[in-house]
């Protein structure tokens, strides 16, 4: 559910989402987010013994207040 009201809400903002299978050394240099329903969204900002990722904290924080403002009991 929560992945699923964040697509939508990238459609909604105009944000491209593209899925697919990658590897973490696939992952070097890209900005990595976490998703579940108990934690809502997050952003990786390190992977200890992965690769080196990209990290925005203002981005992080906007997805979050998107989310909790969809929030319902």
């Amino acid at each position: 559910m929560t992945a699923r009201t964040i697509r939508v809400l990238a459609q909604a903002t105009g944000v491209r989402v593209v899925e697919e299978r990658s590897a973490p050394a696939q992952l070097d240099g890209c900005e990595v987010w976490a998703v579940n329903a108990l934690y809502g969204i997050r952003l990786v900002t390190s992977w200890p013994g992965g690769p080196a990722v990209t990290a925005d904290p203002r981005r992080s924080a906007e997805w979050q207040r998107r989310l909790v403002a969809l929030a319902r009991p």
